[in-house]
């Protein structure tokens, strides 16, 4: 059981000031009882700890995996990290928004089609693929995708594009 809650910040910045507290009315000739307080405080801290759920398991959790719907053209991640999978889609697609708000957001897109992107970021990110020669005779065609980032991060993967005979094996 890791007890950092006295070893942390909180703890350690109650304590230095109830410690100038004291020194300031034992200058006006008031008793401050200390040591009682602190104890109090370090219970009630304990307590809190303990209703809010510290000490538990805190594995971090996986993003949201999202794959691509033909009935959605817009995918929004707020206050949450997601991965989306466009690698299924189609080269005749209407064009789709992704939107991160103090987000993040991990975009797989195949390797088999071009994409046309319109990106905006406000004290964001937006990390394009390299662009990297395509052989032409193996592209099926273009996907145009605006990219909004406030306060957030998208990032672009390329993906080697999987028939559906492939992904059912």
């Amino acid at each position: 059981m890791k007890m950092n809650i006295l070893f942390g910040h909180l703890f350690w910045g109650i304590l230095v000031i109830l410690i100038g507290i004291s020194l300031i009315l034992k200058g006006f000739n008031i008793s401050f009882p200390l040591f009682k307080i602190f104890i109090a405080i370090i219970i009630i801290l304990l307590g809190v700890k303990l209703l809010i759920g510290g000490w538990g398991n805190t594995k971090k959790k996986e993003a949201q995996t999202r794959f691509y719907s033909t009935t959605e053209n817009e995918y929004n991640a707020i206050f949450a990290s997601q991965k989306l999978d466009l690698t299924s889609i189609e080269p005749d697609a209407s064009p789709i928004e992704i939107n991160a708000v103090f987000a993040s957001f991990v975009v797989e897109i195949p390797d088999d089609i071009n994409f046309d992107f319109s990106t905006t970021a406000f004290c964001g990110s937006i990390d394009l693929p390299e662009d990297e020669p395509k052989d032409k005779t193996k592209v099926r065609g273009t996907v145009k995708i605006e990219a909004n980032a406030v306060f957030g991060k998208i990032t672009f993967i390329i993906k080697p594009h999987q028939s559906s005979s492939e992904q059912e094996i």
